[in-house]
């Protein structure tokens, strides 16, 4: 035991496998070849279960393929149009008529070329009795004739909305050979006056069953509907599973679509005989192999065991702290390719090391010039209220109340990325029109007018300030007794309608269309060298925020100045 702790891994490795695989053949041949037989079985199985799966996705896709054709028939204006000229027809007599049923027949080839299939028939029965069908062959339209009466006997009609199954017109004891269909049906409403059109019968002939049944040739297959009567296939398998069919592997899956159960058996005889000789040769193999093995393995031992070393060596050292170590990758064998990676990834963790150690430098720095950049705007907003007491306590109320404005501004402004209200972007509104009155010196009237359902919406932080600022620098350019700026907001159409009207400077009508242009078009559409970037800011803000519904334009008022159109949808 100590020798053997003494080896190496991969030799420890080799010792192991060899004495684990070689003591327990002898002893386990009997066990190995049951452990295999029901290994073979359970493949068996889940191979029937996923041939089986295959099976029931085919049929279900077929089903899919009946209802949706037979719905589209039954809400087709066209196919209800030419229904309602055949309501009352028993048989073909004028060429309405005949159009009316050919164009109907087409739908069912449409339908047919579609599909890919010659399994799958259509044909309409009307209120009287005119059968409209598509029948290829004398035969199938004798079957449909013989099995109608059964079929209709079946049909409820006052089920407009789900495709009833029909069943087979068959009657016991079935013949295995004989030619018969699986019948669905859907009862066509007409929408107009609720009443009965007539019938889509839809047949699915056997011979559909036993191509999907018989493309496995090592087991048969049966399927039977929720009601457990027989559908297709082998009718030698039950619905039930019986202790006396121990000889055979049974498989079972119920439809989604309609819950019928499909059922496919395999016989075991076959499979235990292919067990016995795989297990024989895979013995002889086995043994084989193992001898070889050992003495490969321990043969090239000493060999494959000296780059691993090498390669432990070097991650021991690079571990220690020795990152300029790699590993001598010469030759083209795995062990060297793999040394190669390892130098790669050394290299990687290298630089990584390096970067981290210059990351945390620079965010060192930034942690301090962030701690700083918090403390200026604070400051200034601290130096601002000492200067508004110290005035407020002097009487001096116009200037201290400036100052309050300005502080409630510069507040705002280092929460831009917050929503607000439109009463409390209208307030901020008000402090900056202040602001801009006493540094341009003028008189302005600032007038708001929100309804009650507008003054509750949230909106971008500062968004209508350049169009003040806009409106004061370019639309008051020339000084003016009477400046007025008025602020309407209102809901319309389910969207927010904002209104930012001056009586200053009106613009020229080229000027203006080009400046609708501006704010219409896209990021980058669009070149404006520099000016009316508040307005171009505000379209690019309503359209990152609110989609393209969100809308900005320019209008000349009509007795002067100009009028902003804001239009932004409620979310």
């Amino acid at each position: 035991m100590r020798y053997f702790q003494a080896m190496t891994f991969y030799k420890r490795l080799q010792m192991s496998l060899l004495l684990l695989v070689l003591l327990p053949v002898a002893g386990s041949a009997i066990f190995t070849y049951y452990l295999i037989q029901a290994n073979v079985n359970q493949s068996m199985q889940e191979r029937n279960s996923a041939y089986l799966n295959l099976v029931s996705q085919e049929i279900s896709k077929t089903l899919d393929v009946i209802d949706i054709s037979s719905r589209y028939l039954a809400q087709d204006t066209a196919t209800l149009s030419r229904m309602r000229t055949l309501k009352d027809t028993t048989a073909i007599r004028t060429y309405d008529e005949f159009e009316s049923a050919e164009e109907i027949k087409l739908s069912f080839q449409y339908f047919g070329e579609k599909n890919l299939t010659n399994h799958i028939q259509f044909f309409i029965e009307n209120p009287k009795g005119l059968i409209i069908h598509n029948q290829k062959t004398v035969e199938d339209y004798n079957r449909l004739l013989k099995d109608l009466p059964v079929i209709q006997s079946r049909i409820q009609m006052h089920t407009y909305i789900t495709l009833q199954t029909l069943g087979t017109s068959y009657t016991y004891p079935l013949q295995e050979d004989l030619s018969y269909a699986l019948y669905f049906g859907r009862v066509i409403q007409d929408p107009w006056n609720t009443e009965d059109l007539g019938v889509i019968y839809v047949t699915l002939s056997n011979s559909y069953f036993k191509n999907l049944f018989t493309q496995q040739h090592l087991g048969t297959m049966v399927l039977y509907d929720s009601a457990g009567q027989y559908v297709a296939g082998d009718m030698n398998i039950p619905y039930y599973r019986h202790e006396k069919r121990n000889e055979t592997l049974r498989s079972e899956v119920n439809l989604p679509i309609n819950d019928w159960k499909l059922i496919y058996e395999t016989s075991r005889a076959p499979i235990a005989g292919d067990v016995k000789g795989i297990y024989l040769l895979a013995s002889t193999v086995v043994v084989l192999f193992i001898v070889l093995f050992g003495w490969l393995s321990f043969l090239i031992a000493k060999r494959l065991h000296r780059p691993i070393r090498k390669l432990e060596l070097t991650a021991e050292q690079f571990g220690e702290g020795h990152t300029e170590i790699r590993f001598p990758d010469q030759g083209q064998d795995e062990i060297a390719r793999l040394g190669r990676t390892l130098n790669i990834m050394l290299e990687n963790i290298k630089e990584l090391m390096e970067k981290n150690k210059q990351e945390h430098e620079q965010n060192r720095i930034l942690e301090l010039q962030a701690l700083a950049s918090q403390i200026r705007p604070h400051f200034l907003l601290n130096t601002l209220n000492s200067i508004k007491i110290s005035l407020s306590m002097a009487k001096d109320s116009f200037h201290s109340g400036k100052i309050h404005s300005l502080t409630r501004l510069l507040r705002n402004y280092l929460h831009t990325g917050e929503n607000a209200t439109l009463q409390q972007e209208c307030k901020l509104l008000e402090d900056y029109v202040e602001i801009m009155k006493m540094r341009n010196q003028m008189q302005l009237v600032f007038i708001v007018t929100l309804s009650d359902e507008a003054k509750l919406l949230e909106m971008p932080k500062l968004l209508l300030q350049p169009l003040i600022e806009n409106a004061i620098v370019h639309g008051f350019s020339e000084r003016k007794a009477d400046a007025q700026l008025e602020v309407i907001g209102e809901i319309i159409d389910k969207c927010l309608c904002i209104t930012v009207r001056n009586n200053g400077v009106s613009m020229a009508p080229e000027r203006l269309t080009w400046m609708n242009q501006l704010l219409t078009a896209g990021e980058g559409e669009l070149e404006d060298n520099g000016k009316r970037v508040g307005l171009t800011n505000i379209a690019q803000r309503l359209k990152l925020t609110y989609g393209s519904e969100a809308t900005i334009q320019l209008q000349n008022h009509r007795t002067g100045g100009i009028d902003v159109f804001m239009k932004i949808p409620i979310v």
